[in-house]
């Protein structure tokens, strides 16, 4: 009677790595992650240029103020123009 036997260096296929169902739902998490992660910065990035709009408005009004201020005012008018960096603006002075 023959007793068969395995070789020793047979590995079953359950180990001897990742299921691709494994792995297809780890590129998922991956894939989900960086979504939100992307989202986060874009968002971070309009924030951010929203408030350097605000900041140059801030202070392309305080340099208005500080213009009138400086003057005599005379009676009241109209006045337009433009900044640096392209900002219209409207003002009425008097």
């Amino acid at each position: 009677m023959t007793i068969l036997t395995r070789p020793t260096n047979y590995r079953h296929a359950s180990n001897s790595g990742f299921t691709l169902l494994e792995v297809i739902i780890a590129v998922g998490i991956i894939g989900v992650a960086l979504v939100m992660l992307l989202g986060s910065v874009n968002r971070n990035l309009d924030l951010a240029s929203k408030s350097r709009d605000a900041q140059i408005a801030a202070l392309l009004a305080q340099e208005m103020m500080t213009e009138i201020q400086l003057e005599d005012l005379p009676a009241v008018r109209e006045e337009s123009g433009v900044f640096r960096g392209g900002k219209k603006f409207k003002i009425f002075r008097g």
